[in-house]
């Protein structure tokens, strides 16, 4: 487990310095909550990279042992304020007794697809925050997922 937390936190730290030299817009990162049924629920970032139609996110999972999810989104377009993502992940998840008792901490892959929807289309005057409804497949089982993040 030291390992994997290890490597996403080496790969985010190669990755950020990059991404934010490049970041010219407004409102690529975001901060906020992601449930993703049943390997993980807590807080979680996003970042866009570079001038890609990608972003990555860390999840860390807050069930009976924290546990992370690194998750790579590739946006398609959509409207201003509203677009349809394909996301791959990785991740650790607490098996809490649906295998046998000793298997402990699981390593989990998965995809799905997703659409993300800023209110602000609804009225620009509200705060930059997006909410997301997504539904995947990983190696546990079919995942249903939803988010909300205050971008800036």
């Amino acid at each position: 487990m030291r390992r994997l937390m290890l490597f996403s936190a080496l790969a985010v730290l190669i990755a950020a310095p990059a991404t934010f030299a490049t970041r010219d817009d407004d409102n690529r990162y975001g901060i906020g909550l992601q449930w993703v049924d049943p390997v993980a629920y807590g807080p979680s970032f996003t970042m866009d990279l570079f001038d890609l139609p990608m972003s990555i996110q860390g999840v860390l999972g807050l069930n009976d042992f924290p546990a992370p999810v690194a998750r790579v989104r590739y946006v398609f377009a959509g409207r201003r304020y509203l677009d349809g993502y394909a996301y791959g992940a990785i991740g650790a998840y607490d098996d809490d007794g649906r295998h046998d008792e000793d298997d402990g901490l699981r390593l989990f892959a998965g995809v799905g697809a997703g659409v993300e929807w800023d209110w602000r289309d609804a009225d620009e005057s509200l705060p930059p925050i997006s909410w997301s409804l997504e539904l995947g497949l990983n190696d546990t089982d079919l995942s249903f997922g939803f988010g909300v993040h205050y971008t800036f």
